[in-house]
């Protein structure tokens, strides 16, 4: 019982921290090869 409770905290805190990062962090385009300089630069610089 005591093992099921840690496993539960440890799946509900891994949740947690993955929502937080999906509603904070922009998703990355999966077209990289298509875009040019100028975008990957802007992209660098929204990210940093």
């Amino acid at each position: 019982m005591a093992t099921e409770n840690l496993k539960n905290a440890a799946e509900e805190r891994s949740a947690a921290r993955t929502k937080y990062i999906e509603e904070r962090v922009k998703p990355i385009p999966n077209d990289f090869n298509a875009l040019n300089e100028a975008h990957l630069v802007s992209l660098v610089k929204e990210y940093h």
